[in-house]
């Protein structure tokens, strides 16, 4: 019963993320456009949403429920990648890679973020996630 219990926990937890999600991008996607200025509703190409787990897997479900509201309320293609391996680590480094343009999502849980930076001295991304934070926190792309 106990399983049981912090299961259905956290699939409401999830269920919380793809709606706050989806009611961000909602806020998104109307924001911009009454603002004299402002330039083209993002996203004006396919978003790329990387997995760093294996397909299949409970965080690849719940990033395909996530890539699907995006898509429909952005109306552009949101591309699942899955870059397993490393206890996602791979995906993270390619992520922290990517351009900064806003075009390449990470999916992530505490493996990747707090997890493998503790336990595994020489990350490829350890310093690329910390500028890329600070740089979205002055400024959007």
């Amino acid at each position: 019963m106990f399983a049981t219990v912090n299961a259905s926990r956290g699939f409401k937890l999830c269920l919380g993320a793809v709606f706050s999600i989806n009611a961000c991008a909602a806020w998104a996607q109307t924001a911009a456009p009454g603002v004299p200025g402002a330039g083209p509703v993002f996203p004006v190409k396919p978003v790329r949403y990387v997995i760093p787990f294996p397909a299949g897997s409970g965080n690849d479900i719940v990033g395909r429920l996530i890539t699907e509201r995006l898509t429909r309320a952005w109306g552009q293609q949101v591309i699942v990648d899955n870059r397993a391996g490393a206890s996602g680590s791979i995906g993270a480094a390619f992520v922290a890679k990517a351009a900064p343009d806003g075009y390449t999502l990470l999916h992530c849980n505490i493996a990747p973020n707090a997890i493998s930076l503790s336990i595994i001295d020489k990350l490829p991304y350890q310093q690329a996630i910390s500028r890329q934070s600070r740089a979205l926190a002055r400024r959007p792309t």
